[in-house]
């Protein structure tokens, strides 16, 4: 079913052409390059895009600074931003093109219909992803960890403050994660897709708003999965209003998939089988097998934060140690140690625990070539004293073991009843 009216002007079909061609430009190639052995194939594309990108960024926008930043988690940076100008100029050209190859209307409701397929499977598997995402142990959000349950108020950041509220109830995240699962489920079939985007909307309108509330950096691709998903509705909406709030009895049209022969309808049963199903299990396998692999992880039995008591320099207890020198905090978190000094500086480790030898190694983190290796006694389960060469000195260094369970947003727990409120 299409909104394309035989009344619409040809100014107004190459508009939709315009939309269409952008919606296509933005989801291609995905999911297709998510299917293994032919990610490199379309590897070609993408820097084929990249390259047109950076040439339309510093020659049509100015913008002689531009590059393409990768590996920070952010999907906000300017050269995204560009993409959609350069995605909206090549649906520009290509809304021209097609609208002298396709002479008629009923050529622009094809290319629609198909491509609204398209669009389908594509916030259908996206949400699928994200959800569970959601549902795995060490998933999209995890519990807040020492470092996060140490850090101020005042010193976090807003899309750190959200992960932490998100992180801290598995439950609410199980909840959001079943939500998205059940809409992409929902959008995959053509019979349930007014269910879907129904439900696909109201969730991704939550997830818009807490991006661009929260500061995450994620604004760009979750309002084109909101938009996309409202345009998949849009040929549907006469039909909802009329029924939400007309009080009338109305019909919702579904598409209509005609194949001529019984080998046709059973091929196409069998390859979308195949090809949902290839995705939807390639999805669990990727989720859940990092996380089974963190929740295989030996614990280090050091973890924790660590309040320093006392810290000494064996050949001269009584000398003023340098503020860079003096411990202030250390802090253990799974393989990484962080030790804060007097000067408020701070430097990340690697730490390897012998717990047999006593001892532990901290590899700096940005300078493989510094490494100290001090030993330690553990006499109680919050007391430890390590002693050992740091920095040309013979440090001795009395500790007070603060862990998970000693804080109050930890151990407080769910209660049906609560007297007095812990609104603090």
């Amino acid at each position: 079913m299409t909104f394309i009216s035989q009344q619409w002007t040809v100014m107004k079909n190459i508009l939709m052409l315009t939309m269409m061609c952008y919606m296509f430009l933005y989801m291609f190639p995905f999911p297709l390059s998510e299917i293994p052995f032919v990610t490199d194939l379309f590897s070609y594309y993408q820097n084929m895009m990249d390259d047109l990108n950076m040439w339309i960024g510093k020659n049509v926008l100015n913008i002689s600074s531009l590059e393409k930043i990768e590996f920070t988690g952010s999907g906000d940076t300017t050269f995204k931003y560009v993409r959609l100008v350069t995605n909206l100029l090549l649906a520009i050209t290509l809304s021209l093109l097609l609208a002298i190859i396709f002479h008629t209307r009923n050529n622009y409701r094809k290319v629609y219909s198909y491509l609204m397929i398209y669009a389908r499977y594509y916030i259908g598997l996206y949400m699928i992803s994200y959800g569970l995402a959601k549902l795995a142990t060490y998933g999209q959000f995890s519990f807040p960890e020492i470092y996060r349950l140490e850090e101020r108020y005042g010193d976090s950041s807003p899309m750190g403050l959200l992960w932490t509220f998100m992180g801290y109830s598995k439950g609410y995240c199980v909840f959001a994660g079943i939500g998205e699962v059940l809409g992409g489920v929902l959008l995959l079939f053509r019979k349930t897709v007014v269910a879907g985007c129904l439900l696909s909307i109201v969730v991704l309108m939550n997830v818009v708003m807490m991006n661009f509330c929260y500061d995450v950096p994620v604004k760009i691709f979750s309002s084109h999965l909101l938009i996309i998903t409202i345009i998949i509705l849009l040929p549907y909406l006469s039909s909802l209003f009329t029924f939400f709030f007309s009080n009338e009895v109305s019909k919702i049209n579904l598409p209509t998939l005609i194949l001529p022969r019984r080998w046709m309808r059973i091929a196409r049963i069998i390859v979308k089988s195949i090809f949902v199903a290839g995705l939807f299990v390639l999805s669990i396998v990727e989720e859940f097998s990092d996380d089974e692999s963190q929740y295989n992880a030996k614990p280090n039995k050091l973890e924790g934060r660590y309040k320093i008591m006392s810290f000494e320099i064996r050949e001269a207890p009584n000398q003023c140690v340098s503020d860079t020198v003096q411990w202030k905090k250390f802090n253990i978190q799974n393989n990484y140690a962080r030790i804060g000094t007097m000067n408020d500086s701070s430097t990340l480790f690697k730490i390897n625990v012998d717990s047999l030898e006593n001892k532990f190694v901290l590899n700096n983190n940005e300078d493989s070539t510094i490494s100290y290796s001090l030993n330690y006694k553990d006499k109680t389960d919050s007391t430890l004293t390590v002693f050992g060469l740091y920095k040309n000195d013979q440090v001795f260094v009395r500790l007070k073991k603060k862990q998970k369970n000693d804080y109050s947003l930890v151990n407080r727990g769910f209660h049906w009843i609560n007297e007095y409120p812990p609104n603090w």
